[in-house]
């Protein structure tokens, strides 16, 4: 697919998974964007569409989606993704999980990866703009997820360690424990409701200090299990 985008020089490319309710998007320039990387793609075509008609757009995503760049043209809102209503979503423009769910309110409420990707297509096309130029303008930040095993007995030990350790600092406890280490620096600890691990979500400034936090929390939750 990334030669055939190439070499026809076509807009961008779609992987759409079964039950049509994810896709996976590639730029013209036949790269496959990460998951954060396709969301501020879609939120930098939907800030170009609201500047356009004038009004700002409404964008729900959940606690660990990656928050680092400001789109002036729209109110994001981010909190728990779980028993939404419809009623509710209808308050959004766009309703994302940073996992290539995509929710456009305008003609469903529900997650339609067809309907995105027409959808993802018009703004390209309207707007005359390159998904590769707008990824270029976004800039370089650290955000990764990690698996941290963890048995069910110690997840309730590790949300109160998350607590104790969030005392002092900006924190929310909406949906695990989330910690802001600085403005652009935070981790987010959610204990996986399936299965022995617990989920960490990081985001920060740079790839140094992504990396420190991840060794800080980790050494931590490994002290915490063991005391």
């Amino acid at each position: 697919m990334s030669a055939v985008i190439k070499a026809l020089k076509l807009d961008a490319g779609f992987f759409l998974y079964p039950h049509g309710q994810r896709l996976d998007i590639m730029c013209d320039g036949g790269v496959v964007l990460s998951k954060q990387t396709a969301l501020y793609a879609v939120l930098s075509l939907l800030n170009i569409e609201a500047s356009s008609s004038g009004e700002k757009k409404r964008v729900f995503l959940p606690t660990w989606a990656a928050d680092i760049v400001y789109f002036e043209h729209l109110e994001i809102e981010q909190g728990q993704y779980a028993n939404f209503k419809s009623d509710e979503m209808k308050k959004y423009d766009l309703v994302a999980t940073g996992e290539g769910n995509f929710t456009f309110t305008e003609f469903a409420t529900h997650r339609d990866s067809m309907y995105a990707t027409l959808k993802i297509l018009e703004m390209i096309v309207n707007h005359k703009v390159k998904l590769s130029e707008l990824i270029n303008a976004i800039p370089s930040f650290f955000y990764h997820t990690f698996q941290v095993a963890c048995n069910q007995a110690l997840k309730g030990k590790m949300m109160r360690m998350f607590l104790e350790d969030a005392e002092g600092k900006e924190s929310s406890a909406l949906d695990g424990v989330k910690i802001w280490l600085d403005k652009d620096d935070w981790i987010l600890m959610i204990p996986d409701q399936y299965s022995d691990y617990l989920n960490l979500y990081i985001q920060a400034a740079t790839q140094e200090k992504g990396e420190e936090i991840y060794q800080t929390y980790t050494t931590k939750i490994q002290m915490w299990m063991e005391t």
